[in-house]
């Protein structure tokens, strides 16, 4: 296993985060309550969670369109 995600569970998570907002923001999508799941990386043994959160219908309709293109693009 990963020794950041065994040493620093809530710091992985950050940056898994992190790296995923980027991502969707390449592609005009926020998602602006996603973050780490405090209590899943604070767990024992620690088991991180990524909250996507709530979102509107219309980010709902980007992402869908995003991922819908994306597949059609091949990858």
């Amino acid at each position: 296993m990963n020794s950041d995600i065994d040493e620093h569970p809530l710091a992985a998570a950050l940056a898994v985060s992190d790296e995923l907002a980027q991502a969707l923001g390449r592609h005009g999508v926020t998602l602006p309550s996603m973050g780490p799941d405090l209590a899943s990386c604070t767990a024992e043994p620690p088991r991180q969670l990524i909250e996507l959160g709530r979102v509107n219908m219309a980010t709902a309709r980007l992402l869908t369109d995003v991922l819908r293109q994306t597949a059609r693009d091949g990858g």
